[in-house]
């Protein structure tokens, strides 16, 4: 990506576009794949608050990423991002099988990037067409949505069963089972919470199965699952939806509740609702696109490239972007110098929200970076090779890159200097920028030596 972003911003031109310009379906905006035994690696549907990934298996969510929520990797070890509660599971099942373990045929997914959604379609063992879209909420950033419409191709009971994953990152879980009447129709849903294993930050996760209520379906919610269960005649067609919410400590006082109360929410604004705001929102983003003339292949990398910087990032999140985005704990989630100097300049070209979003994440983190100075016997401001969410060096000590990768400083000055230059904004560079900018020229006029002929070496950088 890191490559990628660069001959982007050295060669293409970047052009203000609306993506509602563009068919449904234009390729350009759409990756797909028809051969189930192929080699496969998923692809992440994130909002800036949580990242999902599902797989190629039926309703396989491998799992769920928070975004800046951090636990250590071990006791005493350094941070690493935390994986989320994983509250898409679902388990589809005809007169008692599960589908994922039938022959499938007719299998196909297709990311649409434009609107940010991951479409799966099979036939399960020639019985059931089935098709079930997969959205992380760009206006719930903490939620996410699974729809799903099956069709009998024979007389079938279908099941359906929603749990919970807890990854190994927590110690231990509790579950339980509540209902709600929204509308007049009651709604079941689950909870479960557990709290991290080695620094004790509460996730908590609440969802829900919708079905048209005038349907007779039976339905069994308790602490283990939420369940469904009907019968379908043949050409029959019987569809739900699954809402599912991941709040924590770092965000909510009140976790516990707080995921409920999202898909409460969610349930009363109504799925059609929920996705058409989901697409405006999208659409909102696209209009800052990079287009490419005559190669489709590169304009189809590059809005991937761009589907997963919006993904990762939010405007006035005050928030930034590691290596893996959400879609991995891979670098621990750290924020490098990748962000300043590779995911960075397109957002400023592109959308400021989320370039201010960026550099404001290292200016709250000031303190920490003024502390760091300190300690190694500097002035101004030193920040950190890895930054977790507390902006302290997070960098294994077996790499030598915490403690002497010293670059990354002029690296934020760099950035914060560009966006005013891109901006424009005065009143950001008084209030925000000037005092950064500042703290990180006191520590590179502490940080140079005099050599004897009266010019400056920065030693061991």
């Amino acid at each position: 990506m890191k490559r990628l972003l660069f001959l982007l911003l050295c060669t293409c031109r970047a052009l203000t576009t609306m993506a509602g310009d563009a068919p449904a379906t234009d390729p350009a905006w759409q990756i797909a794949t028809h051969t189930y035994a192929a080699p496969y690696h998923g692809v992440t549907l994130a909002n800036g608050g949580i990242g999902i990934l599902p797989w190629r298996e039926p309703f396989s969510v491998r799992r769920v990423m928070l975004n800046h929520v951090f636990d250590a990797d071990a006791p005493h070890g350094i941070s690493r991002i935390l994986q989320g509660l994983n509250p898409f599971v679902l388990q589809v099942s005809i007169d008692g099988r599960n589908v994922a373990e039938t022959s499938v045929t007719e299998w196909s997914q297709t990311l649409d990037m434009r609107e940010a959604v991951l479409r799966t379609a099979f036939v399960a063992d020639g019985r059931a067409r089935i098709a079930y879209d997969i959205r992380a909420l760009r206006n719930m950033p903490y939620a996410g949505l699974i729809r799903v419409e099956v069709e009998a191709l024979d007389d079938l009971f279908l099941s359906v069963a929603n749990t919970t994953d807890t990854p190994g990152d927590y110690a231990g879980s509790e579950s339980s089972a509540h209902e709600v009447t929204v509308d007049g129709t009651r709604i079941r849903y689950r909870r479960t919470w557990a709290p991290a294993r080695h620094r004790g930050t509460v996730v908590s996760a609440s969802a829900a199965l919708l079905f048209d209520p005038a349907r007779t379906v039976a339905q069994e919610c308790s602490s283990e699952q939420n369940r469904l269960g009907v019968t379908l005649k043949k050409g029959e067609r019987f569809s739900f939806d699954l809402l599912g919410a991941v709040c924590t400590g770092r965000d909510f006082l009140d976790p516990w509740n707080e995921s409920d109360r999202e898909v409460i929410y969610a349930v009363k604004e109504g799925v059609d609702r929920l996705t058409s705001r989901h697409g405006e929102l999208w659409d909102e983003l696209w209009q800052g696109d990079i287009e490419i003339e005559g190669d489709d292949e590169a304009q189809q990398a590059v809005r991937l490239a761009l589907y997963h910087l919006y993904s990762f990032a939010r405007a006035d999140s005050r928030l930034s972007i590691p290596p893996f985005g959400l879609s991995s704990q891979g670098y621990n989630g750290h924020i490098f110098w990748d962000t300043e100097l590779w995911m960075y300049p397109p957002m400023l070209f592109l959308n400021q929200g989320i370039a201010e979003s960026m550099m404001n994440y290292r200016i709250d983190r000031l303190p920490a970076a003024r502390r760091k100075a300190l300690a190694y016997g500097y002035r101004g401001a030193m920040f950190p090779w890895e930054s977790d969410d507390a902006g302290e060096e997070s960098c294994p000590t077996w790499a030598l890159t915490g403690p002497f990768e010293h670059h990354i400083t002029a690296d934020i000055g760099i950035a914060a200097w560009n966006y005013y230059c891109m901006s424009g904004d005065r009143n950001w560079l008084r209030k925000e920028g000037w005092p950064l900018l500042r703290e990180v020229a006191d520590f590179w006029t502490s940080r140079a030596e005099r050599n004897d002929d009266g010019t400056y070496s920065v030693r061991d950088l």
